[in-house]
């Protein structure tokens, strides 16, 4: 869970872009995170798209895994990216999508960005969107910033209709603080960023929460609280200054 002053995430997300859509979020502060809101209103069961034709195989799933540890590695050379998150960053996305890994993962579009890790599918097949894979080996808030800001280039350059970041940081790091410092930086209009969202794990594999960057992180923190609060048998605290 995220340390620090920050606060754990963890509030529904309404992906039209309206606003956020607080479904009885359950977060609470030090403790495990209940099963991420966000994903378990888009999924269903989470499980990606709900059998549609254009589902994975299990073995298509392994292949598209093994890719993306393979193209995440840490300073060592070796995977940062863990096998349990490899699959979870090949979940399924809003709107009844499914993913896959982007065979042009490797390239770069006209603008010179480097290609998003997976692409997004409609029930047709058609393209969706883009999911861009992140990890950072040291809770830095710089490296952090640096590699979000890097996602969001890549995200803007392809003019998708969803676009998705999957960050992986290390156990401990105050995900929400830096989040927050991101929007918050000089000259920075997050209204732009509406409806782009960004889901944080950490190495364990523990949910830190899917955010839309395009709403301010003290907002959203405190209208979750608020709904957690509400809801019966809630046992949930607010942050500090919520």
């Amino acid at each position: 869970m995220a340390t620090g002053v920050g606060a754990p995430l963890g509030a529904a997300l309404d992906y039209a872009g309206t606003g956020l859509a607080i479904s009885g979020a359950a977060t609470t502060i030090g403790a495990v995170a209940a099963p991420n809101i966000a994903y378990a209103v888009q999924n269903g069961d989470g499980g990606g798209g709900g059998g549609t034709p254009h589902e994975e195989s299990s073995d298509g799933k392994d292949a598209g895994a093994a890719s993306l540890r393979f193209e995440h590695k840490g300073p060592d050379g070796k995977p940062l990216l863990t096998e349990e998150n490899a699959y979870k960053a090949l979940e399924g996305g809003p709107d009844d999508t499914t993913a896959e890994v982007n065979p042009e993962l490797k390239g770069k579009n006209e603008q010179g960005q480097k290609n998003p890790d997976v692409k997004l599918l409609d029930r047709q097949g058609n393209l969706a969107g883009f999911r861009e894979v992140k990890t950072i080996a040291n809770p830095k808030q710089a490296r952090f910033m640096e590699q979000l800001s890097s996602a969001t280039k890549q995200l803007k350059a392809k003019g998708a209709k969803i676009n998705e970041i999957f960050f992986q940081v290390p156990k401990g790091s105050d995900a929400y603080k830096w989040l927050g410092d991101w929007q918050k930086q000089p000259g920075r209009d997050i209204s732009k960023w509406r409806g782009y969202t960004v889901r944080i794990v950490d190495d364990t594999g523990e949910e830190l929460g899917t955010y839309d960057w395009g709403i301010p992180a003290s907002m959203t923190w405190a209208r979750a609280a608020e709904a957690a609060e509400a809801a019966p048998g809630s046992r949930t605290r607010r942050a500090p200054g919520c």
